[in-house]
């Protein structure tokens, strides 16, 4: 599943490093993701120089071949609309 979660303007790893489980599987529910999968994870500004673009790419390229990995983007910003696209439907239910 390849996820665009909006609203977050940055990410305090201290803030994540002690999550209880609890917290985790009602984010895991809230967000459609299925537990036990694998997931790459991009947090940033979605502006032109941060170049998600890049990391879908990527993804796409080896989408395939790691059939058990999602990609979960937590950002916002003037790209979502065209990172969204790029995405296209073959991997938007991953």
């Amino acid at each position: 599943r390849f996820a665009l979660v909006g609203g977050v303007r940055y990410m305090d790893y201290d803030q994540i490093a002690g999550v209880a489980q609890d917290a985790i599987n009602a984010a895991v529910a809230r967000f459609g993701m299925t537990k036990g999968r694998r997931r790459i994870l991009v947090c940033s500004r979605l502006m032109k120089h941060k170049r998600v673009d890049l990391a879908v790419d990527a993804f796409k390229a080896v989408a395939a071949a790691r059939p058990e990995w999602d990609m979960v983007v937590v950002a916002d910003g003037p790209e979502r609309a065209a990172l969204q696209a790029r995405v296209g439907p073959e991997l938007g239910s991953r």
